[in-house]
């Protein structure tokens, strides 16, 4: 391997790992977006109860007033038959008129029954109805308090979460800012064109340099020229953002740089997954951040990472001298 290969393909390593740093850090942005955040309920409301009046106390009186007026009809037909003589003879008449009469009271008496077992059903009607409105509300508010509860004990477990995820976020922030000016030192001292710095262009590079397409940048048959061209024709010119949402679709079609990429990607979404779900088990086992902060699968991956920028920068520093 060429030291010029052997210096691109550092660089194409340090580009990788920043891209991965990247997109773990876009995730775990999102995931601390979403954590902690407090559900709103609707307290129930007390349903008040109306005596349907009309409704029991007319069908009292309207029963009552009939079976006055049936035992009214019976009545006269009684006193009528006792009175005897002929059909307007005066005991005929003093019949009829004792037996209106008696009527009237029984109608007047009638009434008031029906008013008072009409009122008393409708009073105990509302009474129960009271009662079960009064369950359903004591139900309803029970479990509204239980959602509040509950709600309340997830947004404790995951701010606890949070708080982890942010000291990962700021953890990460400021390896990514290490590993870019060291990446920007490296660039700076390989004397590579600013033009074709960045993932894409170091991307193809290495490819180049791999497949043995040529051994040098400048001249019409060098790096610079080759990939100025694949990336001119590429039908597939994309940012690192863009190509983070298309890689599913374009690397069936593309060259190795997109299978890089999207192995990247893949890294960083089960580095997220686990981290996050390591977060959420020591955040509900009420450990200690300090703890918890030695534990993540960012932590291994740091830690990875810091041995081999050391050995990337040992490599560039050898191969620097060499080209220099």
């Amino acid at each position: 391997m060429s030291e010029l290969q052997r210096g691109i393909q550092t660089i194409y390593n340090m580009e990788q790992n920043i891209y991965l740093m990247q997109n773990v850090l876009n995730d775990l942005d999102g995931q601390i977006s979403r954590l902690g955040k407090q559900e709103h309920f609707s307290e129930p409301e007390k349903r008040t109860v109306y005596a349907d009046f009309d409704n029991y106390i007319g069908k009292s009186a309207g029963a009552s007033a009939l079976i006055a007026f049936i035992i009214s009809i019976i009545n006269i037909f009684i006193k009528l038959e006792k009175a005897g003589g002929g059909a307007l003879s005066g005991a005929k008449f003093s019949a009829l008129g004792s037996g209106l009469v008696f009527g009237f009271w029984c109608f007047v008496i009638a009434i008031a029954i029906g008013l008072i077992i009409g009122s008393i059903i409708t009073f105990a009607k509302k009474s129960e109805q009271q009662d079960r409105a009064k369950r359903k509300y004591e139900r309803a508010y029970k479990n509204y308090l239980e959602k509040i509860d509950n709600d309340t004990a997830r947004v404790n477990a995951e701010l606890a979460e949070k708080r982890i995820l942010i000291a990962k976020r700021n953890m990460l922030k400021q390896k990514m800012s290490e590993s870019s000016r060291l990446l920007y030192d490296m660039y700076l001292k390989s004397g590579i064109d600013k033009n074709y710095w960045g993932i894409i262009p170091i991307g193809y590079m290495n490819e180049f340099l791999r497949l043995k397409i040529t051994d040098h940048l400048g001249g019409t048959d060098g790096l610079y020229y080759l990939v100025k061209r694949e990336i001119k024709t590429d039908r597939l010119q994309y940012t690192v953002d863009e190509i983070n949402s298309k890689l599913d679709t374009i690397i069936d079609n593309q060259s190795r740089i997109y299978s890089d990429l999207l192995d990247m990607k893949n890294k960083g979404d089960r580095l997220i997954r686990e981290t996050v779900r390591k977060a959420e088990i020591e955040s509900k086992n009420n450990r200690t951040l300090k703890k918890i902060e030695c534990n993540t699968a960012l932590d291994a991956y740091y830690s990875q990472q810091a041995q081999a920028e050391l050995k990337y920068m040992n490599d560039m520093n050898i191969i620097f001298r060499k080209w220099s």
